[in-house]
């Protein structure tokens, strides 16, 4: 599959392709991506191929291990909200990395903790999301850790894995109404009041806090880990501008 848009720069920062190993194998649906491959569950990104936009190839992180050390000092107080909390930690611990091993590898630790089975069971309301659901919000979150957004509200990196929704289905090869379903599971049940704390904490690890797309655009257009302060109308305007072209590869490969 190919997706028709031009890239803003060329990526040149990557002499050669990127190469992840994660601790759980990718599914094989995605070599329908253009740009990756997976062989043995071992995901290879060519980024001439995948990036839609690759302008500014550097991502802000904090380990996993020390937030998951620290957890407990990201907190709400009387005078302070989660969020502060949160920012206050990213400011004071956070790396920069131009290396997306760096940030795949943390990404699978962080999204491994969200969408775990044994952690999730307490839930009532999550108990019959199926392990193949898991599987899919798990991998495409891993690979919109990627994706990034300037202050301004530019979006200066972008995969096509940032529509949720449309590649999922390309990739996972799901009907509409499984298609809508685990969209709907995305920004929905993993992310509403109950679980709010979890996933505030959770993305400090990967340098903000998440934003769904769909919020303002719709049409599953995914989430991406944004820094707090970011222009997100902007963003969102950008979503509008890259998605037609994004998805209609997308219904072209399914239509084959």
């Amino acid at each position: 599959m190919s997706v028709a848009v031009v890239s803003d720069s060329l990526v040149t920062e990557f002499a050669s392709r990127i190469t992840f190993s994660p601790k759980v194998g990718f599914h094989p649906g995605w070599n329908k991506i253009s740009g990756l491959s997976v062989v043995d569950g071992q995901l290879t990104i060519d980024p001439m191929r995948y990036f839609v936009r690759c302008e500014d190839p550097s991502w802000t992180y904090v380990p996993w291990e020390l937030v998951r050390t620290c957890w407990s000092e990201i907190k709400e107080t009387s005078e302070q909200a989660l969020e502060q909390s949160a920012l206050q930690f990213i400011a004071k611990h956070k790396h920069v990395t131009r290396d997306p091993l760096v940030v795949l590898t943390n990404a699978e630790a962080v999204y491994s903790y969200v969408f775990d089975r044994e952690r999730l069971a307490m839930y009532d309301d999550l108990r019959d999301v199926s392990t193949a659901d898991l599987r899919i919000l798990r991998e495409s979150s891993i690979l919109c850790a990627l994706n990034k957004v300037d202050l301004t509200g530019r979006i200066t990196v972008i995969g096509p894995a940032w529509y949720f929704a449309q590649c999922a289905r390309t990739v996972f090869e799901l009907d509409q109404i499984d298609e809508s379903r685990v969209d709907e599971l995305f920004h929905g049940n993993f992310f509403n009041a109950a679980r709010l704390r979890d996933q505030v904490r959770a993305h400090v690890a990967l340098g903000g806090k998440l934003v769904h797309g769909c919020q303002g655009t719709g049409n599953g257009a995914g989430g991406c880990v944004v820094g707090y302060g970011t222009d997100v109308q902007r963003m969102q305007s950008e979503l509008v501008a890259l998605r037609e072209p994004i998805v209609r590869a997308f219904e072209a490969h399914a239509r084959r």
